[in-house]
């Protein structure tokens, strides 16, 4: 806010000063950082996702302060149900279809029906279900821990926007045929470790 002009030398402050844009710089570059899923409208919802995947991944805390705390606990619940959605649709059920393939397309399979589809459906559900109930069980048993022996900043809300915004890696379940076998264990260890930080 203060400081020595290198023109003239004398002890300047920023009220006195008038800030102009440099001509090479363009108008986007001078924004602050904004959070990408408080600003789906701006990003469009496939960018938004995916930056903020990358942060929840990469640098939790920033994403977190980026995060207002009147925006509530909705938005990021419903970017965790996203990261459940891309998992399962992204990473299980190629494996899934091969498997109702077979199953329909084998001698057996013209007494099925369409039991391999609905038992592929319900696991699916099941699992969203799962993770997002473990979640909520997460962030009350964390909350409660935060009020007994720290004082946790905002709500439970805000401790549930921690959790939520930090399940990027969950999405890594969603890579193709191996991500429900090796990256399932990756974002087991990775999701509490971006929510720690």
């Amino acid at each position: 806010g203060a400081f020595v002009c290198v023109r003239c030398g004398r002890a300047v402050t920023i009220d006195e000063m008038v800030v102009r844009q440099r001509a090479d710089v363009r108008e986007e570059h001078t924004r602050p950082d904004a959070h990408p899923w408080e600003n789906r409208g701006n990003r469009g919802f496939f960018r938004a996702w995916f930056g903020t995947v990358v942060r929840g991944m990469g640098t939790p805390g920033r994403l977190l302060a980026l995060t207002p705390m009147e925006s509530g606990f909705g938005r990021s619940f419903w970017f965790l149900v996203c990261n459940c959605a891309v998992a399962i649709g992204c990473g299980v059920l190629p494996i899934a279809l091969v498997f109702v393939v077979l199953a329909l397309a084998g001698p057996w399979g013209r007494g099925l029906g369409l039991m391999p589809i609905v038992g592929f459906a319900f696991a699916g559900v099941g699992f969203i279900a799962g993770v997002l109930l473990c979640t909520l069980l997460w962030i009350g048993a964390t909350h409660l821990l935060l009020r007994l022996i720290a004082k946790p900043v905002g709500g439970i809300g805000r401790t549930g926007q921690c959790i939520c915004y930090s399940s990027g890696p969950l999405a890594l379940v969603g890579i193709p045929c191996v991500g429900p076998y090796i990256a399932t264990y990756i974002s087991a260890v990775w999701w509490p470790v971006s929510a720690v930080l």
